[in-house]
């Protein structure tokens, strides 16, 4: 009877791990042929030059599609920290400039204006970079802060992300983006 249970339990765990594997296979996959299909030279641009200020208004909205696309996929755990690490720099620039603010600020006031989504515009791309820029600080302030307490901490914001059941929090995070502006 014991010799059952125990196979029963090790046969679980066996196509648990497969469907986890699998799930990783298949969100790389997924990954690789929609970045394919976009633009990435995009973010070369704004890498190089530091800033939006060159770029016209459908190059930005590129950035932010794409961006918010590897932001998604972060946030179903089909790309790990790492490689969204990669990425880290041109979140984080792209939201901060003046110009993507207020293309974004557009966005924003047309989708809750005219209540077509429950979620603001790039949601995914605001909510992550919120993610990083906190997870930067509590890596900066290194008092008790350890790497292990970071996973904890960003797993418990992205299973809070997906199980959210209300969104008027992601409306107040996504105003937050611009607020600086609207001081001006």
């Amino acid at each position: 009877m014991v010799l059952d249970i125990f196979q029963l339990v090790i046969t679980v765990i066996s196509i648990l791990l497969f469907l986890r594997v699998y799930w990783i296979q298949a969100g790389s996959n997924s990954l690789i042929s929609m970045m394919n299909m976009q633009k990435k030279e995009v973010l070369n641009e704004i890498e190089i030059e530091g800033s939006c200020k060159g770029l016209d208004r459908e190059t930005i909205i590129r950035a932010l599609s794409y961006l918010n696309l590897v932001s998604k996929l972060y946030l179903n755990h089909c790309i790990n920290i790492s490689m969204l690490k990669t990425f880290e720099g041109v979140i984080i620039k792209l939201l901060n400039d003046k110009k993507t603010q207020k293309i974004y600020s557009d966005f924003f006031y047309e989708f809750r204006d005219q209540i077509k989504t429950a979620e603001p515009p790039y949601i995914n791309l605001v909510y992550t970079a919120n993610l990083l820029v906190n997870i930067n600080k509590r890596l900066n302030k290194r008092r008790f802060f350890s790497p292990i307490h970071s996973w904890f901490y960003l797993i418990r914001k992205k299973i809070f992300f997906n199980t959210r059941s209300s969104s008027r929090k992601n409306w107040k995070l996504a105003s937050e983006v611009f607020k600086s502006i609207e001081a001006i």
